[in-house]
């Protein structure tokens, strides 16, 4: 019985093995919003990381997490409403390995994510009594929200150490948002742009 479940366990180990070979990717990006919404953001830098978990001769398996920073700023009748919007992204994803193509690596990955806003707005020289007496109002709040994400991408190995990568990400958003009340399942569309380094 010994013998057997030494087979057994040796064979699992031949057949599956977890990846060592430089298992940590780092990477920044610059995110480019594609959606045209009443929450549409502007990009500003983004980053990740990403541990490998497991390997095969055609694919490997992994967990990722990605923080994206986007902002805007817009006129809603006197005031000035400014955000600061931060992407939350926890992926598990699933890396291709090309025949004969071994530095172009396609993947796709699918996870949860927290959106939280920081909201600012200023109203400047408002005449708000018959007195027209003026006021400054400052007010901050903010906001978190969850939903769904799904990538599709691409990267490419430089060198052993440096890839570059791109990817398209789709997102749902399923919580109402506090400056945009009756908004509910808001959907997103990123296109980002990076360079990473693997340990």
């Amino acid at each position: 019985m010994k013998v057997t479940l030494l087979s057994i366990a040796c064979l699992m180990m031949c057949a599956i093995h977890f990846a060592q070979d430089k298992p940590i990717r780092i990477a920044v990006h610059y995110p480019i919003s594609l959606s045209d919404n009443a929450n549409n953001v502007d990009g500003i830098v983004g980053a990740n990381i990403k541990y490998s978990i497991y390997e095969s001769p055609i694919l490997t398996l992994g967990a990722s997490y990605t923080l994206d920073y986007f902002r805007n700023a817009e006129i809603q009748n006197v005031f000035e409403v400014k955000n600061n919007a931060f992407f939350n992204h926890l992926d598990l994803y699933s890396e291709f390995k090309l025949p004969g193509i071994q530095k172009l690596h396609p993947y796709v990955s699918l996870g949860y994510t927290l959106l939280y806003n920081s909201f600012e707005s200023t109203a400047n020289d408002f005449t708000y009594s018959e007195n027209d007496m003026p006021f400054q109002s400052n007010e901050k709040t903010t906001d978190s929200s969850h939903g769904a994400n799904l990538k599709l991408g691409l990267s490419y190995d430089i060198t052993s150490v440096i890839f570059i990568q791109t990817y398209y990400q789709y997102l749902k958003i399923f919580d109402k948002e506090i400056y945009y009340e009756g908004v509910d399942n808001v959907a997103y569309n990123h296109l980002t742009i990076g360079i990473g380094f693997k340990f």
